[in-house]
């Protein structure tokens, strides 16, 4: 990777070797290679895998880098400058595995000193940690990302570090480092890094270091803007957007939920490659985003489907980008999760028969209910008083298929059996009669109450 393939880390030398020490280690290097062995020193770090990085193509590389002037001052730039005896003992630290003090020392010394090669020192040694972190399961890396890229925009942009570094690197070799270099490297340095850090983020399967790059330079790597790959993937969805335009929504929902659900693969896809916040990816993001939006709104404005509307949000939720859609997704959100538990309240109240005056649903929940055999349906009562016996319906009631008569019809049969029998001859005709209405579930009205209701 980036730093664990500098040339300074693969030949194992200091940055302040001259060419006359690079030249001896790289014959030496070869002499391993001519009997087959990979070469290892006393003090490589044992975090690294030195059978990969020291391969003959690699050293060959390396030995070109280090002998030329403007190419050996890239690699001192990404190495440690042991500078004084601070340097030197937490290079020592990292050596003896205690890299926890190394990190934490630099950085205070920087923050105490502002001197500038501590921090070089401090970002060299989190981005070496953070590329072989698969070695460090004891150490936690989620903040390393934020703090790479913070030093590396610090050491950037301060011109006190452009002064430092050429006053080092000057010290260190025969030639000096021009002006003209150093405002080159300044100037391709962020386009590298973009580069270094997408092959990084690539190779750990974790977009979090290239992201925050990005997000505080500014800067994309290259490779993406030519990825054919990628290039199909946006032209699809923008025509699935097209499509999804013209689409009627009430005679193919199928088809719209189904190219709905296949543009939000493809986002998530894109996702994936880390071109997230591209301007051009950003405007298809929104553009779906709201498609998804006019989706959910109708399958819970149009179609009462709650629950289905509820899943898009979901999904609207993991390619959201643009703040000023989080607002109107907020307030979406909050809205459909309050019509979910109410409608779970009323699943609750439904579960069992209830009066028609107390419904509380729409047309559309209605009539499905209705399609999976609810009823409407009435009971007689029969009353008698001293000089007459009266006849009477219930109220009407709505209930589900397979509930027994006798939760319902129970209470108007009692009053009938206790309270229709005081006036001969009316009370044993009318008691019989809503007696066996009752039994025999009841007066149906559901026909009548649907046609009156729509």
């Amino acid at each position: 990777m980036f730093i664990t393939y500098n040339a300074f880390n693969v030949f194992w030398l200091q940055t302040d070797m001259d060419d006359k020490q690079i030249n001896k280690r790289f014959k030496e290097i070869l002499n391993f290679f001519h009997i087959e062995e990979t070469p290892s020193y006393e003090f490589d770090f044992p975090f690294v895998d030195y059978t990969q990085v020291r391969c003959e193509e690699t050293v060959r590389d390396c030995h070109n880098l280090l002998t030329n002037h403007t190419k050996n001052a890239w690699e001192s730039l990404l190495w440690f400058q042991l500078v004084d005896s601070y340097d030197e003992e937490m290079f020592q630290c990292i050596l003896d595995g205690n890299y926890d003090k190394s990190a934490n020392g630099w950085k205070k010394k920087f923050s105490d000193t502002k001197k500038y090669h501590y921090l070089k020192n401090y970002v060299i040694l989190e981005l070496l940690s953070y590329e072989n972190q698969k070695l460090f399961a004891w150490y936690d890396f989620s903040q390393v990302p934020s703090s790479i890229v913070k030093s590396f925009y610090t050491l950037r942009s301060q011109d006190a570090f452009r002064k430092s570094f050429k006053k080092v690197f000057d010290t260190q070799n025969e030639i000096e480092i021009s002006e003209e270099i150093l405002n080159k490297m300044k100037d391709e340095l962020p386009q590298m890094l973009a580069e270094a850090f997408f092959d990084i983020s690539d190779e750990l399967n974790d977009p979090v270091l290239y992201k925050e790059f990005v997000r505080v330079f500014n800067v994309h790597a290259k490779e993406l803007e030519d990825n054919t790959e990628v290039v199909d993937m946006m032209n699809q969805i923008e025509w699935n957007v097209d499509q999804l335009q013209h689409m009627d929504l009430q005679e193919e929902l199928d088809e719209v939920i189904e190219l709905v659900n296949k543009t939000i693969k493809l986002v998530k896809k894109l996702d994936k490659v880390w071109l997230w916040d591209n301007a051009k990816v950003i405007k298809i993001k929104d553009q779906v985003w709201s498609k998804i939006r006019w989706l959910w709104i109708k399958l819970n404005n149009d179609y009462d489907d709650t629950d289905n509307a509820i899943e898009f949000i979901k999904e609207a939720r993991s390619i959201l980008f643009s703040n000023n859609l989080k607002e109107k997704f907020e307030k979406d959100e909050k809205d459909l999760y309050n019509i979910q538990s109410s409608n779970q309240e009323k699943e609750k109240i439904l579960s069992s028969p209830c009066l028609l005056a107390d419904l509380n649903i729409s047309i559309y929940q209605l009539k499905g209910l209705v399609d999976q055999w609810w009823k409407f349906v009435i009971y007689k009562q029969c009353v008698s008083y001293i000089l007459a016996t009266q006849k009477s319906w219930t109220d009407i009631y709505f209930i589900p298929p397979g509930v027994s008569w006798f939760s319902v019809a129970i209470r108007p049969t009692l009053i009938t059996l206790f309270f229709g029998w005081w006036w001969f001859p009316w009370w044993p005709i009318y008691s019989i009669e809503c007696i066996f209405s009752n039994i025999f579930w009841g007066k149906n009205l559901t026909e009548e109450v649907m046609k009156r209701m729509i």
